[in-house]
């Protein structure tokens, strides 16, 4: 029996089109009917959504929670889904997924480097790929595919701005693509926290700030809670370090806010006993980005300081 694919599109340069001085494009304007016409795919029954046609920076809390109501419906008829999305934020999006939404069903994030019309435009072919781990056996939950590789959204990132391969992973592609064969290397094997949130009022004002040298970020901190938010990631250099004038900052002005320590490194990792000061959580091999999303949801489903040190620390095994 053919497979039932849900296919919900929300944009991104997978959708955009080139400027014909090929010197800029603009994302979110081709609809994913328009796109599809262009792809021929026999494996599957596929059934498009139009959710959103933006540029993925501009992703917000409401489109995400729109996304995750989106997908709940389609699970319960299809046998995967397929979700086009713009390279900017699309890691933080599979991240929120995956911890959002728990299935076995595959939930594969797509999208493009290049747009649609360019030279060498990626997106049919990532689409192409993302289909076929949808109708895959061996492929479950939350996953994302660029370039011929598959991707876990715990560790992946958008990596460069140049080329089909501007995805990569802390711990590596899980498996690859080949000529519409699938092939795992390995598979997710970590328990992550999932979350009933529903709704962008179960997603608590987090903000990152960034260390560096010359750092005045501190004085921002009495604003930050006078505007409601309640948790801070720092993405530290190297190993979480963080500047003392914005440590210092912290100390004295931080009371009441949850604060959590990345890196702002590619491939790094923080440990708890790189932390510099007892309260602070470390974000293990999560980024900045991830950290936010995974600190928003604690705090909006009300978990204590030692229920968040815990959940984190599932990142840091």
């Amino acid at each position: 029996m053919s497979k039932r694919i849900g296919l919900i599109a929300t944009g991104g340069t997978i959708a955009g089109v080139q400027a014909p001085d090929m010197q800029s494009y603009t994302a979110g304007i081709v609809p994913i009917g328009a796109l599809l016409s262009g792809l021929r795919f026999e494996g599957a029954e596929i059934y498009p959504t139009q959710l959103a046609n933006i540029d993925s920076c501009d992703m917000d809390a409401d489109l995400w929670f729109a996304l995750v109501r989106a997908v709940d419906t389609a699970l319960a008829d299809m046998d995967g889904i397929v979700i086009t999305h713009g390279t900017d934020t699309l890691e933080e999006s599979a991240f929120l997924l995956q911890l959002l939404v728990a299935t076995r069903k595959p939930i594969v994030l797509t999208g493009a480097n290049r747009p649609s019309n360019a030279l060498g435009a990626d997106g049919l072919r990532n689409l192409h790929n993302a289909l076929c781990i949808a109708c895959s056996e061996r492929a479950h939950g939350v996953l994302v595919t660029m370039n011929d590789a598959i991707f876990a959204p715990t560790d992946c990132v958008k990596a460069t701005t140049l080329g089909a391969d501007c995805f990569a992973a802390h711990n590596g592609a899980l498996g690859y693509v080949q000529q519409g064969a699938v092939h795992f290397l390995r598979t997710q094997s970590r328990e992550l926290p999932h979350f009933a949130a529903r709704s962008p009022e179960c997603f608590a004002r987090v903000e990152i700030l960034l260390s560096y040298a010359h750092n005045g970020l501190g004085a921002i901190l009495g604003a930050l809670k006078e505007d409601g938010v309640r948790g801070v990631v720092i993405a530290g250099s190297g190993a979480g370090n963080v500047h003392f004038a914005l440590k210092r900052a912290l100390a004295n002005r931080a009371h009441g806010l949850t604060i959590v320590c990345a890196s702002r490194v590619a491939r790094a990792f923080v440990a708890p006993a790189m932390l510099q000061a007892p309260q602070w959580i470390a974000a293990g091999y999560l980024s900045p980005f991830a950290a936010r999303i995974l600190l928003a949801l604690l705090l909006g489903s009300g978990a204590t300081h030692d229920a968040i040190a815990r959940a984190f620390a599932v990142f840091g095994d």
